[in-house]
């Protein structure tokens, strides 16, 4: 039986037309992706590795503690452990908020220690190629060196890759 000479083309046809010959298969490429969690401070975008972040809490007060370190705002109780609170604008220079200003609270863990790790807001989680991550650019503020792992691009906006057990060792204290 012949096809009536009205019927419509199969997709496979329009695709061919479409592409100048038969249709080509799509490649897939097994790239290796990182988790982000990706926050604000301000204007500027930040993001530890997916690793680094246990949790995201909503900003609960911390405790004051007399005698920690600059930056430390306190500790706080997160299921029957006790946590410290490190605020990230005094850590990296930053003014203080705002008063009404919301944040989050990321629980980090790196090199053994966890703290939560107050910022502004996140904005995504998401798994990023591992070729779009770049080293740090040579502008990169010299204290802030040891901390950034790289850079990549998230709708256009720089984002600055931090690594958490860096920010954990600045607020070590160091000998005299």
């Amino acid at each position: 039986m012949t096809p009536c000479a009205d019927a419509p083309p199969t997709l496979e046809a329009i695709l061919a037309r479409r592409q100048g010959g038969p249709a080509t298969p799509v490649i897939d490429v097994n790239e290796p992706t990182l988790k982000m969690v990706v926050f604000g401070l301000e204007r500027d975008l930040f993001a530890l590795p997916g690793e680094q972040v246990r949790e995201i809490l909503p900003g609960t007060p911390a405790f004051f503690l007399p005698g920690c370190p600059s930056g430390v705002e306190g500790v706080l109780t997160v299921r029957g452990d006790v946590e410290p609170v490190v605020c990230l604008r005094t850590v990296l220079r930053y003014p203080p908020p705002p008063a009404g200003l919301g944040s989050r609270l990321l629980l980090a863990q790196a090199a053994g220690l966890r703290a939560g790790l107050r910022v502004d807001r996140v904005t995504d989680v998401m798994d990023l190629p591992a070729s779009a991550l770049h080293p740090p650019p040579a502008t990169t503020n010299e204290s802030l060196r040891p901390w950034v792992r790289g850079v990549f691009l998230a709708d256009a906006k720089p984002v600055t890759v931090l690594d958490a057990e860096g920010v954990f060792q600045c607020l070590q204290p160091t000998e005299t």
